[in-house]
Order: structure tokens, then sequence, then C-alpha cells
């Protein structure tokens, strides 16, 4: 009874304590089948199958394109699918950083397996026999430390509109340039002196016997009638507008004046030469090129040491690839198969003008003129005749007005000497800046 009684305890114990019997069942395996015995390890390998922290096999090995994805510096490489730098690998963009941020890292971008990739392609290089990729993949030269690629190259006339970077490299261009200026020089505008410091007088006569200005009745200064404007001809003085009266003591007499004698205008003061003001044409910085530089995306996958797999170029870029030098500067190409160099620019640096205009000393300063006329009844509007100073000049006749006559008239005078002018060449040049090395494969 006693016996009874614990097992009774025991059992109430292990059955609230499921560890207690644990219920193991296995499956036979077959006498005929020599692998079925290894049947409950195979069963095990569904639990290592789902470790999310490691794609590794049974064994413990890391997988099989582990160490090429390390190498190559491929955006998949790592085991957390982040994009990371492969190593010391300088081999690609994305195996360094640019000293000097000039070289576009395609690798900046997204991981290319989550959602926006940066415009890397999808399909990964595979140069292995059973890929028979030979039409479309290559194994190449490796860049060398401090050189990224490989790179497909465009460079033509400016004419041609560079083409999207062919398939399978990355859709933005990791450069973008110019090897050689199309730019004019400068175009000065014409240099010039004006006189400043003199004034002109009103006209003077030539001698003391003579009159300023006299208007006679007939052309060509003759006539019975003449007629001497008021105050020695102080009312033509430069600039005004001055309406003359011609009077007539005995009508009927005197036609209308049709003619005048005019003295000259004298300079006063100190010339000097003023030169104008230069005013240059610069044209736009033009190139006679343009040039574009594509990365390829590359694996390990069918190469040996010292290659990677890419893809091959399409016209209109050069069929063989290149490599780019890691920041700005004209720099020898390495030893090695990317021997053929080429030297772009991103910038340039302008300094076109034009030289000042100067002017020389005046020398025969003089004050030149003319007595314009004018056909309306109120004012200096309508002008029908011109007659320059020092000289007898003709006008249409003046107007009728009770027993006289009248006119309007206008005295121009400017001051005048002769100025040697200098200045106005072209100076400057226009010089390409921030350099970028590219070495092809002959």
């Amino acid at each position: 009874m006693r016996r009874r009684s614990l097992y009774y305890v025991l059992s109430a114990i292990c059955i609230s304590t499921a560890a207690c019997f644990p219920d193991y069942s296995f499956d036979l395996a077959e006498l005929d089948d020599p692998d079925a015995a290894l049947s409950d390890d195979a069963s095990s390998s569904d639990d290592a199958s789902d470790d999310p922290t490691s794609d590794a096999s049974a064994d413990g090995e890391p997988p099989e394109d582990a160490g090429d994805d390390a190498a190559d510096g491929d955006l998949d490489a790592g085991t957390d699918g982040d994009v990371e730098d492969a190593g010391d690998d300088a081999d690609t963009l994305d195996s360094g950083s640019d000293p000097d941020g000039d070289v576009a890292d395609p690798d900046s971008g997204a991981d290319p397996d989550a959602g926006d990739d940066g415009g890397w392609p999808t399909d990964e290089p595979d140069c292995t026999d059973e890929a028979d990729a030979g039409a479309l993949y290559a194994c190449v030269p490796r860049a060398p430390s401090g050189w990224s690629g490989p790179v497909a190259l465009f460079n033509a006339a400016a004419v041609v509109t560079p083409p999207s970077c062919p398939s399978g490299f990355v859709e933005t261009p990791v450069f973008e340039g110019h090897s050689e200026l199309a730019t004019p020089p400068a175009t000065c505008s014409t240099c010039s002196c004006s006189v400043s410091g003199v004034t002109c007088s009103s006209p003077q006569p030539a001698s003391p016997d003579d009159e300023a200005a006299v208007f006679f009745s007939e052309p060509e200064c003759a006539g019975g009638c003449g007629w001497v404007p008021p105050d020695d001809g102080n009312l033509l003085k430069p600039g005004m507008c001055v309406g003359l009266t011609f009077g007539v003591e005995t009508p009927g007499t005197c036609s209308a004046p049709r003619s005048v004698q005019l003295g000259l205008s004298t300079p006063s003061g100190t010339a000097k030469c003023e030169p104008s003001t230069q005013t240059p044409t610069i044209p736009p910085v033009a190139w006679a090129d343009n040039a574009r530089a594509c990365h390829a995306s590359t694996s390990d996958k069918g190469c040996e040491s010292g290659f990677v797999c890419a893809p091959k170029a399409n016209h209109p870029f050069e069929d063989k690839l290149c490599i780019v030098r890691i920041g700005e500067g004209d720099v020898s190409c390495p030893e090695g198969p990317y021997s053929q160099k080429h030297v772009f620019y991103r910038d340039a640096q302008d300094t076109r003008s034009c030289t000042d205009c100067d002017c020389g000393s005046a020398t025969n300063v003089r004050c030149e003129g003319e007595l314009q006329t004018y056909a309306s009844t109120t004012g200096c509007s309508n002008q029908d005749g011109v007659i320059p100073l020092g000289i007898c000049g003709d006008f249409p006749p003046a107007r009728t007005e009770g027993d006289g006559f009248s006119k309007w008239f206008r005295l121009s005078v400017q001051p005048k000497a002769s100025c040697s002018s200098s200045g106005g060449e072209p100076i400057g040049t226009v010089t390409p800046t921030r350099p970028q090395t590219i070495c092809c494969m002959p």
C-alpha cells in the first residue's frame, strides 16, 4: 500500500512536468539504404537554414562566393546586406575614399538589392565557361591602387550629344569633361577720344572791320540788301533757338534774306582728350569635345587572379576599357596594360578682356559747327537748311512778316582737337582647370 501511494505521488508530479517523460519517436532505417542512417543529421539542417545571421553551410564554411564578393568590392559583399567597401581593395570606386571628392562614387547610393539601386545593373557579370558570356563580358586587368575602374570612355566632337551609359554599366557617369577648348578671344569696342575743357564762342568776325554774321537778299551773299543781327550777332549763341526779324525801311525794295556770311567760333580753355570707355564682349566658354566615363559592374566569376569580369562597351563608347585616377590631377598612367593616357578637364578659368582705351595730348584745338535754319513760324522745327561756319551759305527764303521778314535759327558748335587713340586690344585666355587622368588599354 505504501508503495502504491508513492507511485501516485510521483505520477502526479510528472504529469504536471512534461520533462519527466519526453516523447521520443524514431524512424527506423531500412536495411537496404546505406545513407538512411544519416536521416537524423539531415533533418537537423532545417534548423541551420533558419539561422538569419549566416549563409554558411552545415560544415561551418563560408558561402562559396563570399571571397569573390570581398575581393572586388561587390555591393553584396558582407553578411548583413549593407553597402560596404571591400577592405583595402582600391580597384573600384568603392575600394577607397576619393581624397578630393571629385571622382563620383557609384557605390554611394543605396544597396542595389534594396529598392533604389543608384543605377547599378541588376545582372552580375559572369565570365565562366558555363555562362557562355564571351559576347557580353570579358576578363580585364584589375585597376591598380589609387585608380578606379574599369570604365567605358566616350570622347567625341562637341556637336555629338554624349550617349547614356551602356548596358552593364552604372547609369550615372563617373566623370564628364572635355579635353580641348574652342573659345574665341574677347571682342573689343572701338576706342575714340572726345575733347573736354574747351568752350566755343558765337561766330566771331575775321577782322575788326568785319561782321560776325551778315544776311543777304540774294543767294551766294549777293544783293542790294544786307542785314546784321543786333548786338553783333550775340543772339546767335551756341545751342540756342533764335528767331530773327529782318526789317525793311522801304517796303518792296528788298527781297527776303536767302544767304548768310558767317564768322568762325573760337575755342577757349585748356583742351584735354578723354578716352572712351572700353566695353568688351566676352563669348561663352566653348569646348571642342565632350567626354564621359561610365563605371562597369564587375565580379570575379570566371577570371584569374589580377582580373575582373566586366561588360564590354558598345559604340559610340571606345571598345577598350579604361581606369580613372582617384582625385584630380594630370598624372602618368600606371605601369601595366592601361597605358594610353587621356587628360580631360571639368572646368576652365576665363581671364579674357580688353585693354583700356587711351588718348594722346590734344593738338589742333578748334571749334566746328553749323547754322541750322528752320521753316517753322514758331520755333526750331522743320529744319530746311545748314550753313557751315566760316563760309557764305544759302538757305530757303525767310517768311514775309508785315513790312519785313522772319526766320528761326540755331547755332550748333562743338570743340574739336586731334587726339591719337590707343588700346582696345583683346587680352587674356581661357585655361582648362581641374584635370582628370584616364588611362585606357591601347
